[in-house]
């Protein structure tokens, strides 16, 4: 008589618990939040987690038909713990086992706050949080060792990307600084030749101005990536005129693969010389990994609401839609643009994106294997009205 006045029966702990589970996590919620940091930031629901589930099923271990020594059921509830935990950048290892202390403190406090447990029912309790405290620990490092690896893997490619762009830009500025070397030179040789100096200067002149394009690419690409809006000089122009002149210069180059659609004029406040940059690297890219066989359709048109519309479009394989994600990213090469031996940068698209967004406008892409790969540019007619007082400047006259 006097042990059943004195003690809950297993079947009684059991029922207990079930009965206070709210309450413990309530004093269990307002403990952590007064003495964990990483508590007092987050709701309710992602504080409390799977400990409501624990605690069901520690109801369940505790009855005598439960296998006394099975505890893993409640591990499996922690290791879920710790691997949310771990997701939240907030929580140290210290902390999450010192959540654990609390819970099983605040456990105890209130199963036994009428009557005492039997000694087999709070060694069940007690393995079954220790257990717990083990998954929950092992799953937050093992999370966090995986996302070590990531980290250090990012930076390793990170590296050799560099190393990759260094090596890259090395050669490519050396072939019009070589080029304009060498002019420089049969200049001096043969000085009394006026038709010669001529030809030889306007190509160290060509040559010295890819170079200089190169250095404003790279200057453009990292004024991007440190969010910075690049900088206009906005004026009226034609942009069929700028599109017609580049498509030429495109056409004496790779020959006449280009089939265009445009309005006899369209003028409107841009940077023109900078909008003929876009065109330049969307067509240079269709040349590049289009198919050889096929035309690229440059169109130009005027759409409602004060915008026109630039569309250039290539026939070829598709771009994957991962590589779609990655294509705007400086210094990033898509696998088939790799895969092509062709040489590049990776930063041309990013500096398309770049300019055109800094004229108030959009760059979209949609590349299927019906319709080819085709790149959208949407632009206000006006730009002034999308700038900032640093922007741009005024043109000189």
């Amino acid at each position: 008589m006097l042990f059943s006045m004195n003690f809950m029966t297993e079947i009684e702990a059991s029922r207990r618990l079930l009965q206070v589970k709210e309450s413990i996590m309530k004093t269990w919620e307002s403990r952590v939040r007064q003495q964990f940091d990483a508590a007092q930031v987050q709701t309710r629901i992602a504080l409390r987690d799977a400990l409501p589930a624990f605690l069901i099923t520690l109801s369940q271990v505790l009855l005598p038909a439960h296998p006394a020594d099975d505890v893993c059921e409640t591990s499996d509830v922690c290791r879920e713990h710790g691997e949310e935990r771990a997701n939240l950048a907030e929580y140290s290892l210290e902390e999450v086992m010192g959540e654990y202390r609390t819970f099983r403190e605040v456990i105890f406090e209130l199963l036994e706050a009428e009557k005492m447990l039997l000694p087999q029912s709070r060694n069940i309790i007690l393995d079954s949080i220790q257990n717990g405290m083990k998954s929950a620990a092992s799953e937050f490092v093992k999370i966090h060792r995986l996302q070590d690896l990531k980290t250090v893997q990012t930076l390793e490619n990170e590296r050799d990307l560099r190393e990759t762009f260094v090596q890259t830009l090395t050669h490519d500025l050396r072939n019009p600084l070589t080029a304009a070397k060498m002019s420089a030179q049969l200049i001096l040789r043969k000085a009394e030749h006026s038709d010669f100096i001529h030809k030889q200067a306007s190509r160290v002149i060509q040559n010295v101005d890819r170079a200089d394009e190169m250095i404003r690419d790279l200057l453009d690409a990292n004024r991007i990536r440190a969010g910075q809006t690049l900088p206009l000089q906005l004026a009226e122009c034609d942009l069929q005129e700028v599109l017609v002149g580049t498509l030429d210069d495109l056409t004496t180059l790779f020959g006449n693969r280009f089939v265009l659609e445009s309005p006899p004029s369209l003028t409107g406040w841009w940077d023109c010389a900078n909008l003929q940059r876009v065109i330049e690297n969307l067509c240079n890219n269709a040349i590049k990994y289009g198919d050889k066989r096929e035309p690229i359709r440059v169109t130009l048109s005027e759409k409602k609401n004060s915008k026109v519309e630039l569309l250039v479009n290539n026939q070829g394989a598709p771009i994957s839609s991962e590589d779609q994600t990655k294509l705007w990213q400086a210094f990033h090469r898509t696998e088939s643009a790799q895969q092509s031996g062709l040489k590049g940068w990776g930063i041309g698209l990013t500096v398309v994106k770049g300019l055109v967004e800094a004229h108030g406008g959009t760059v979209d892409l949609e590349s299927t294997l019906e319709n080819g790969t085709t790149f959208s540019v949407s632009l206000p007619r006006d730009s002034r009205l999308f700038q900032s007082i640093d922007a741009y400047t005024e043109p000189k006259p």
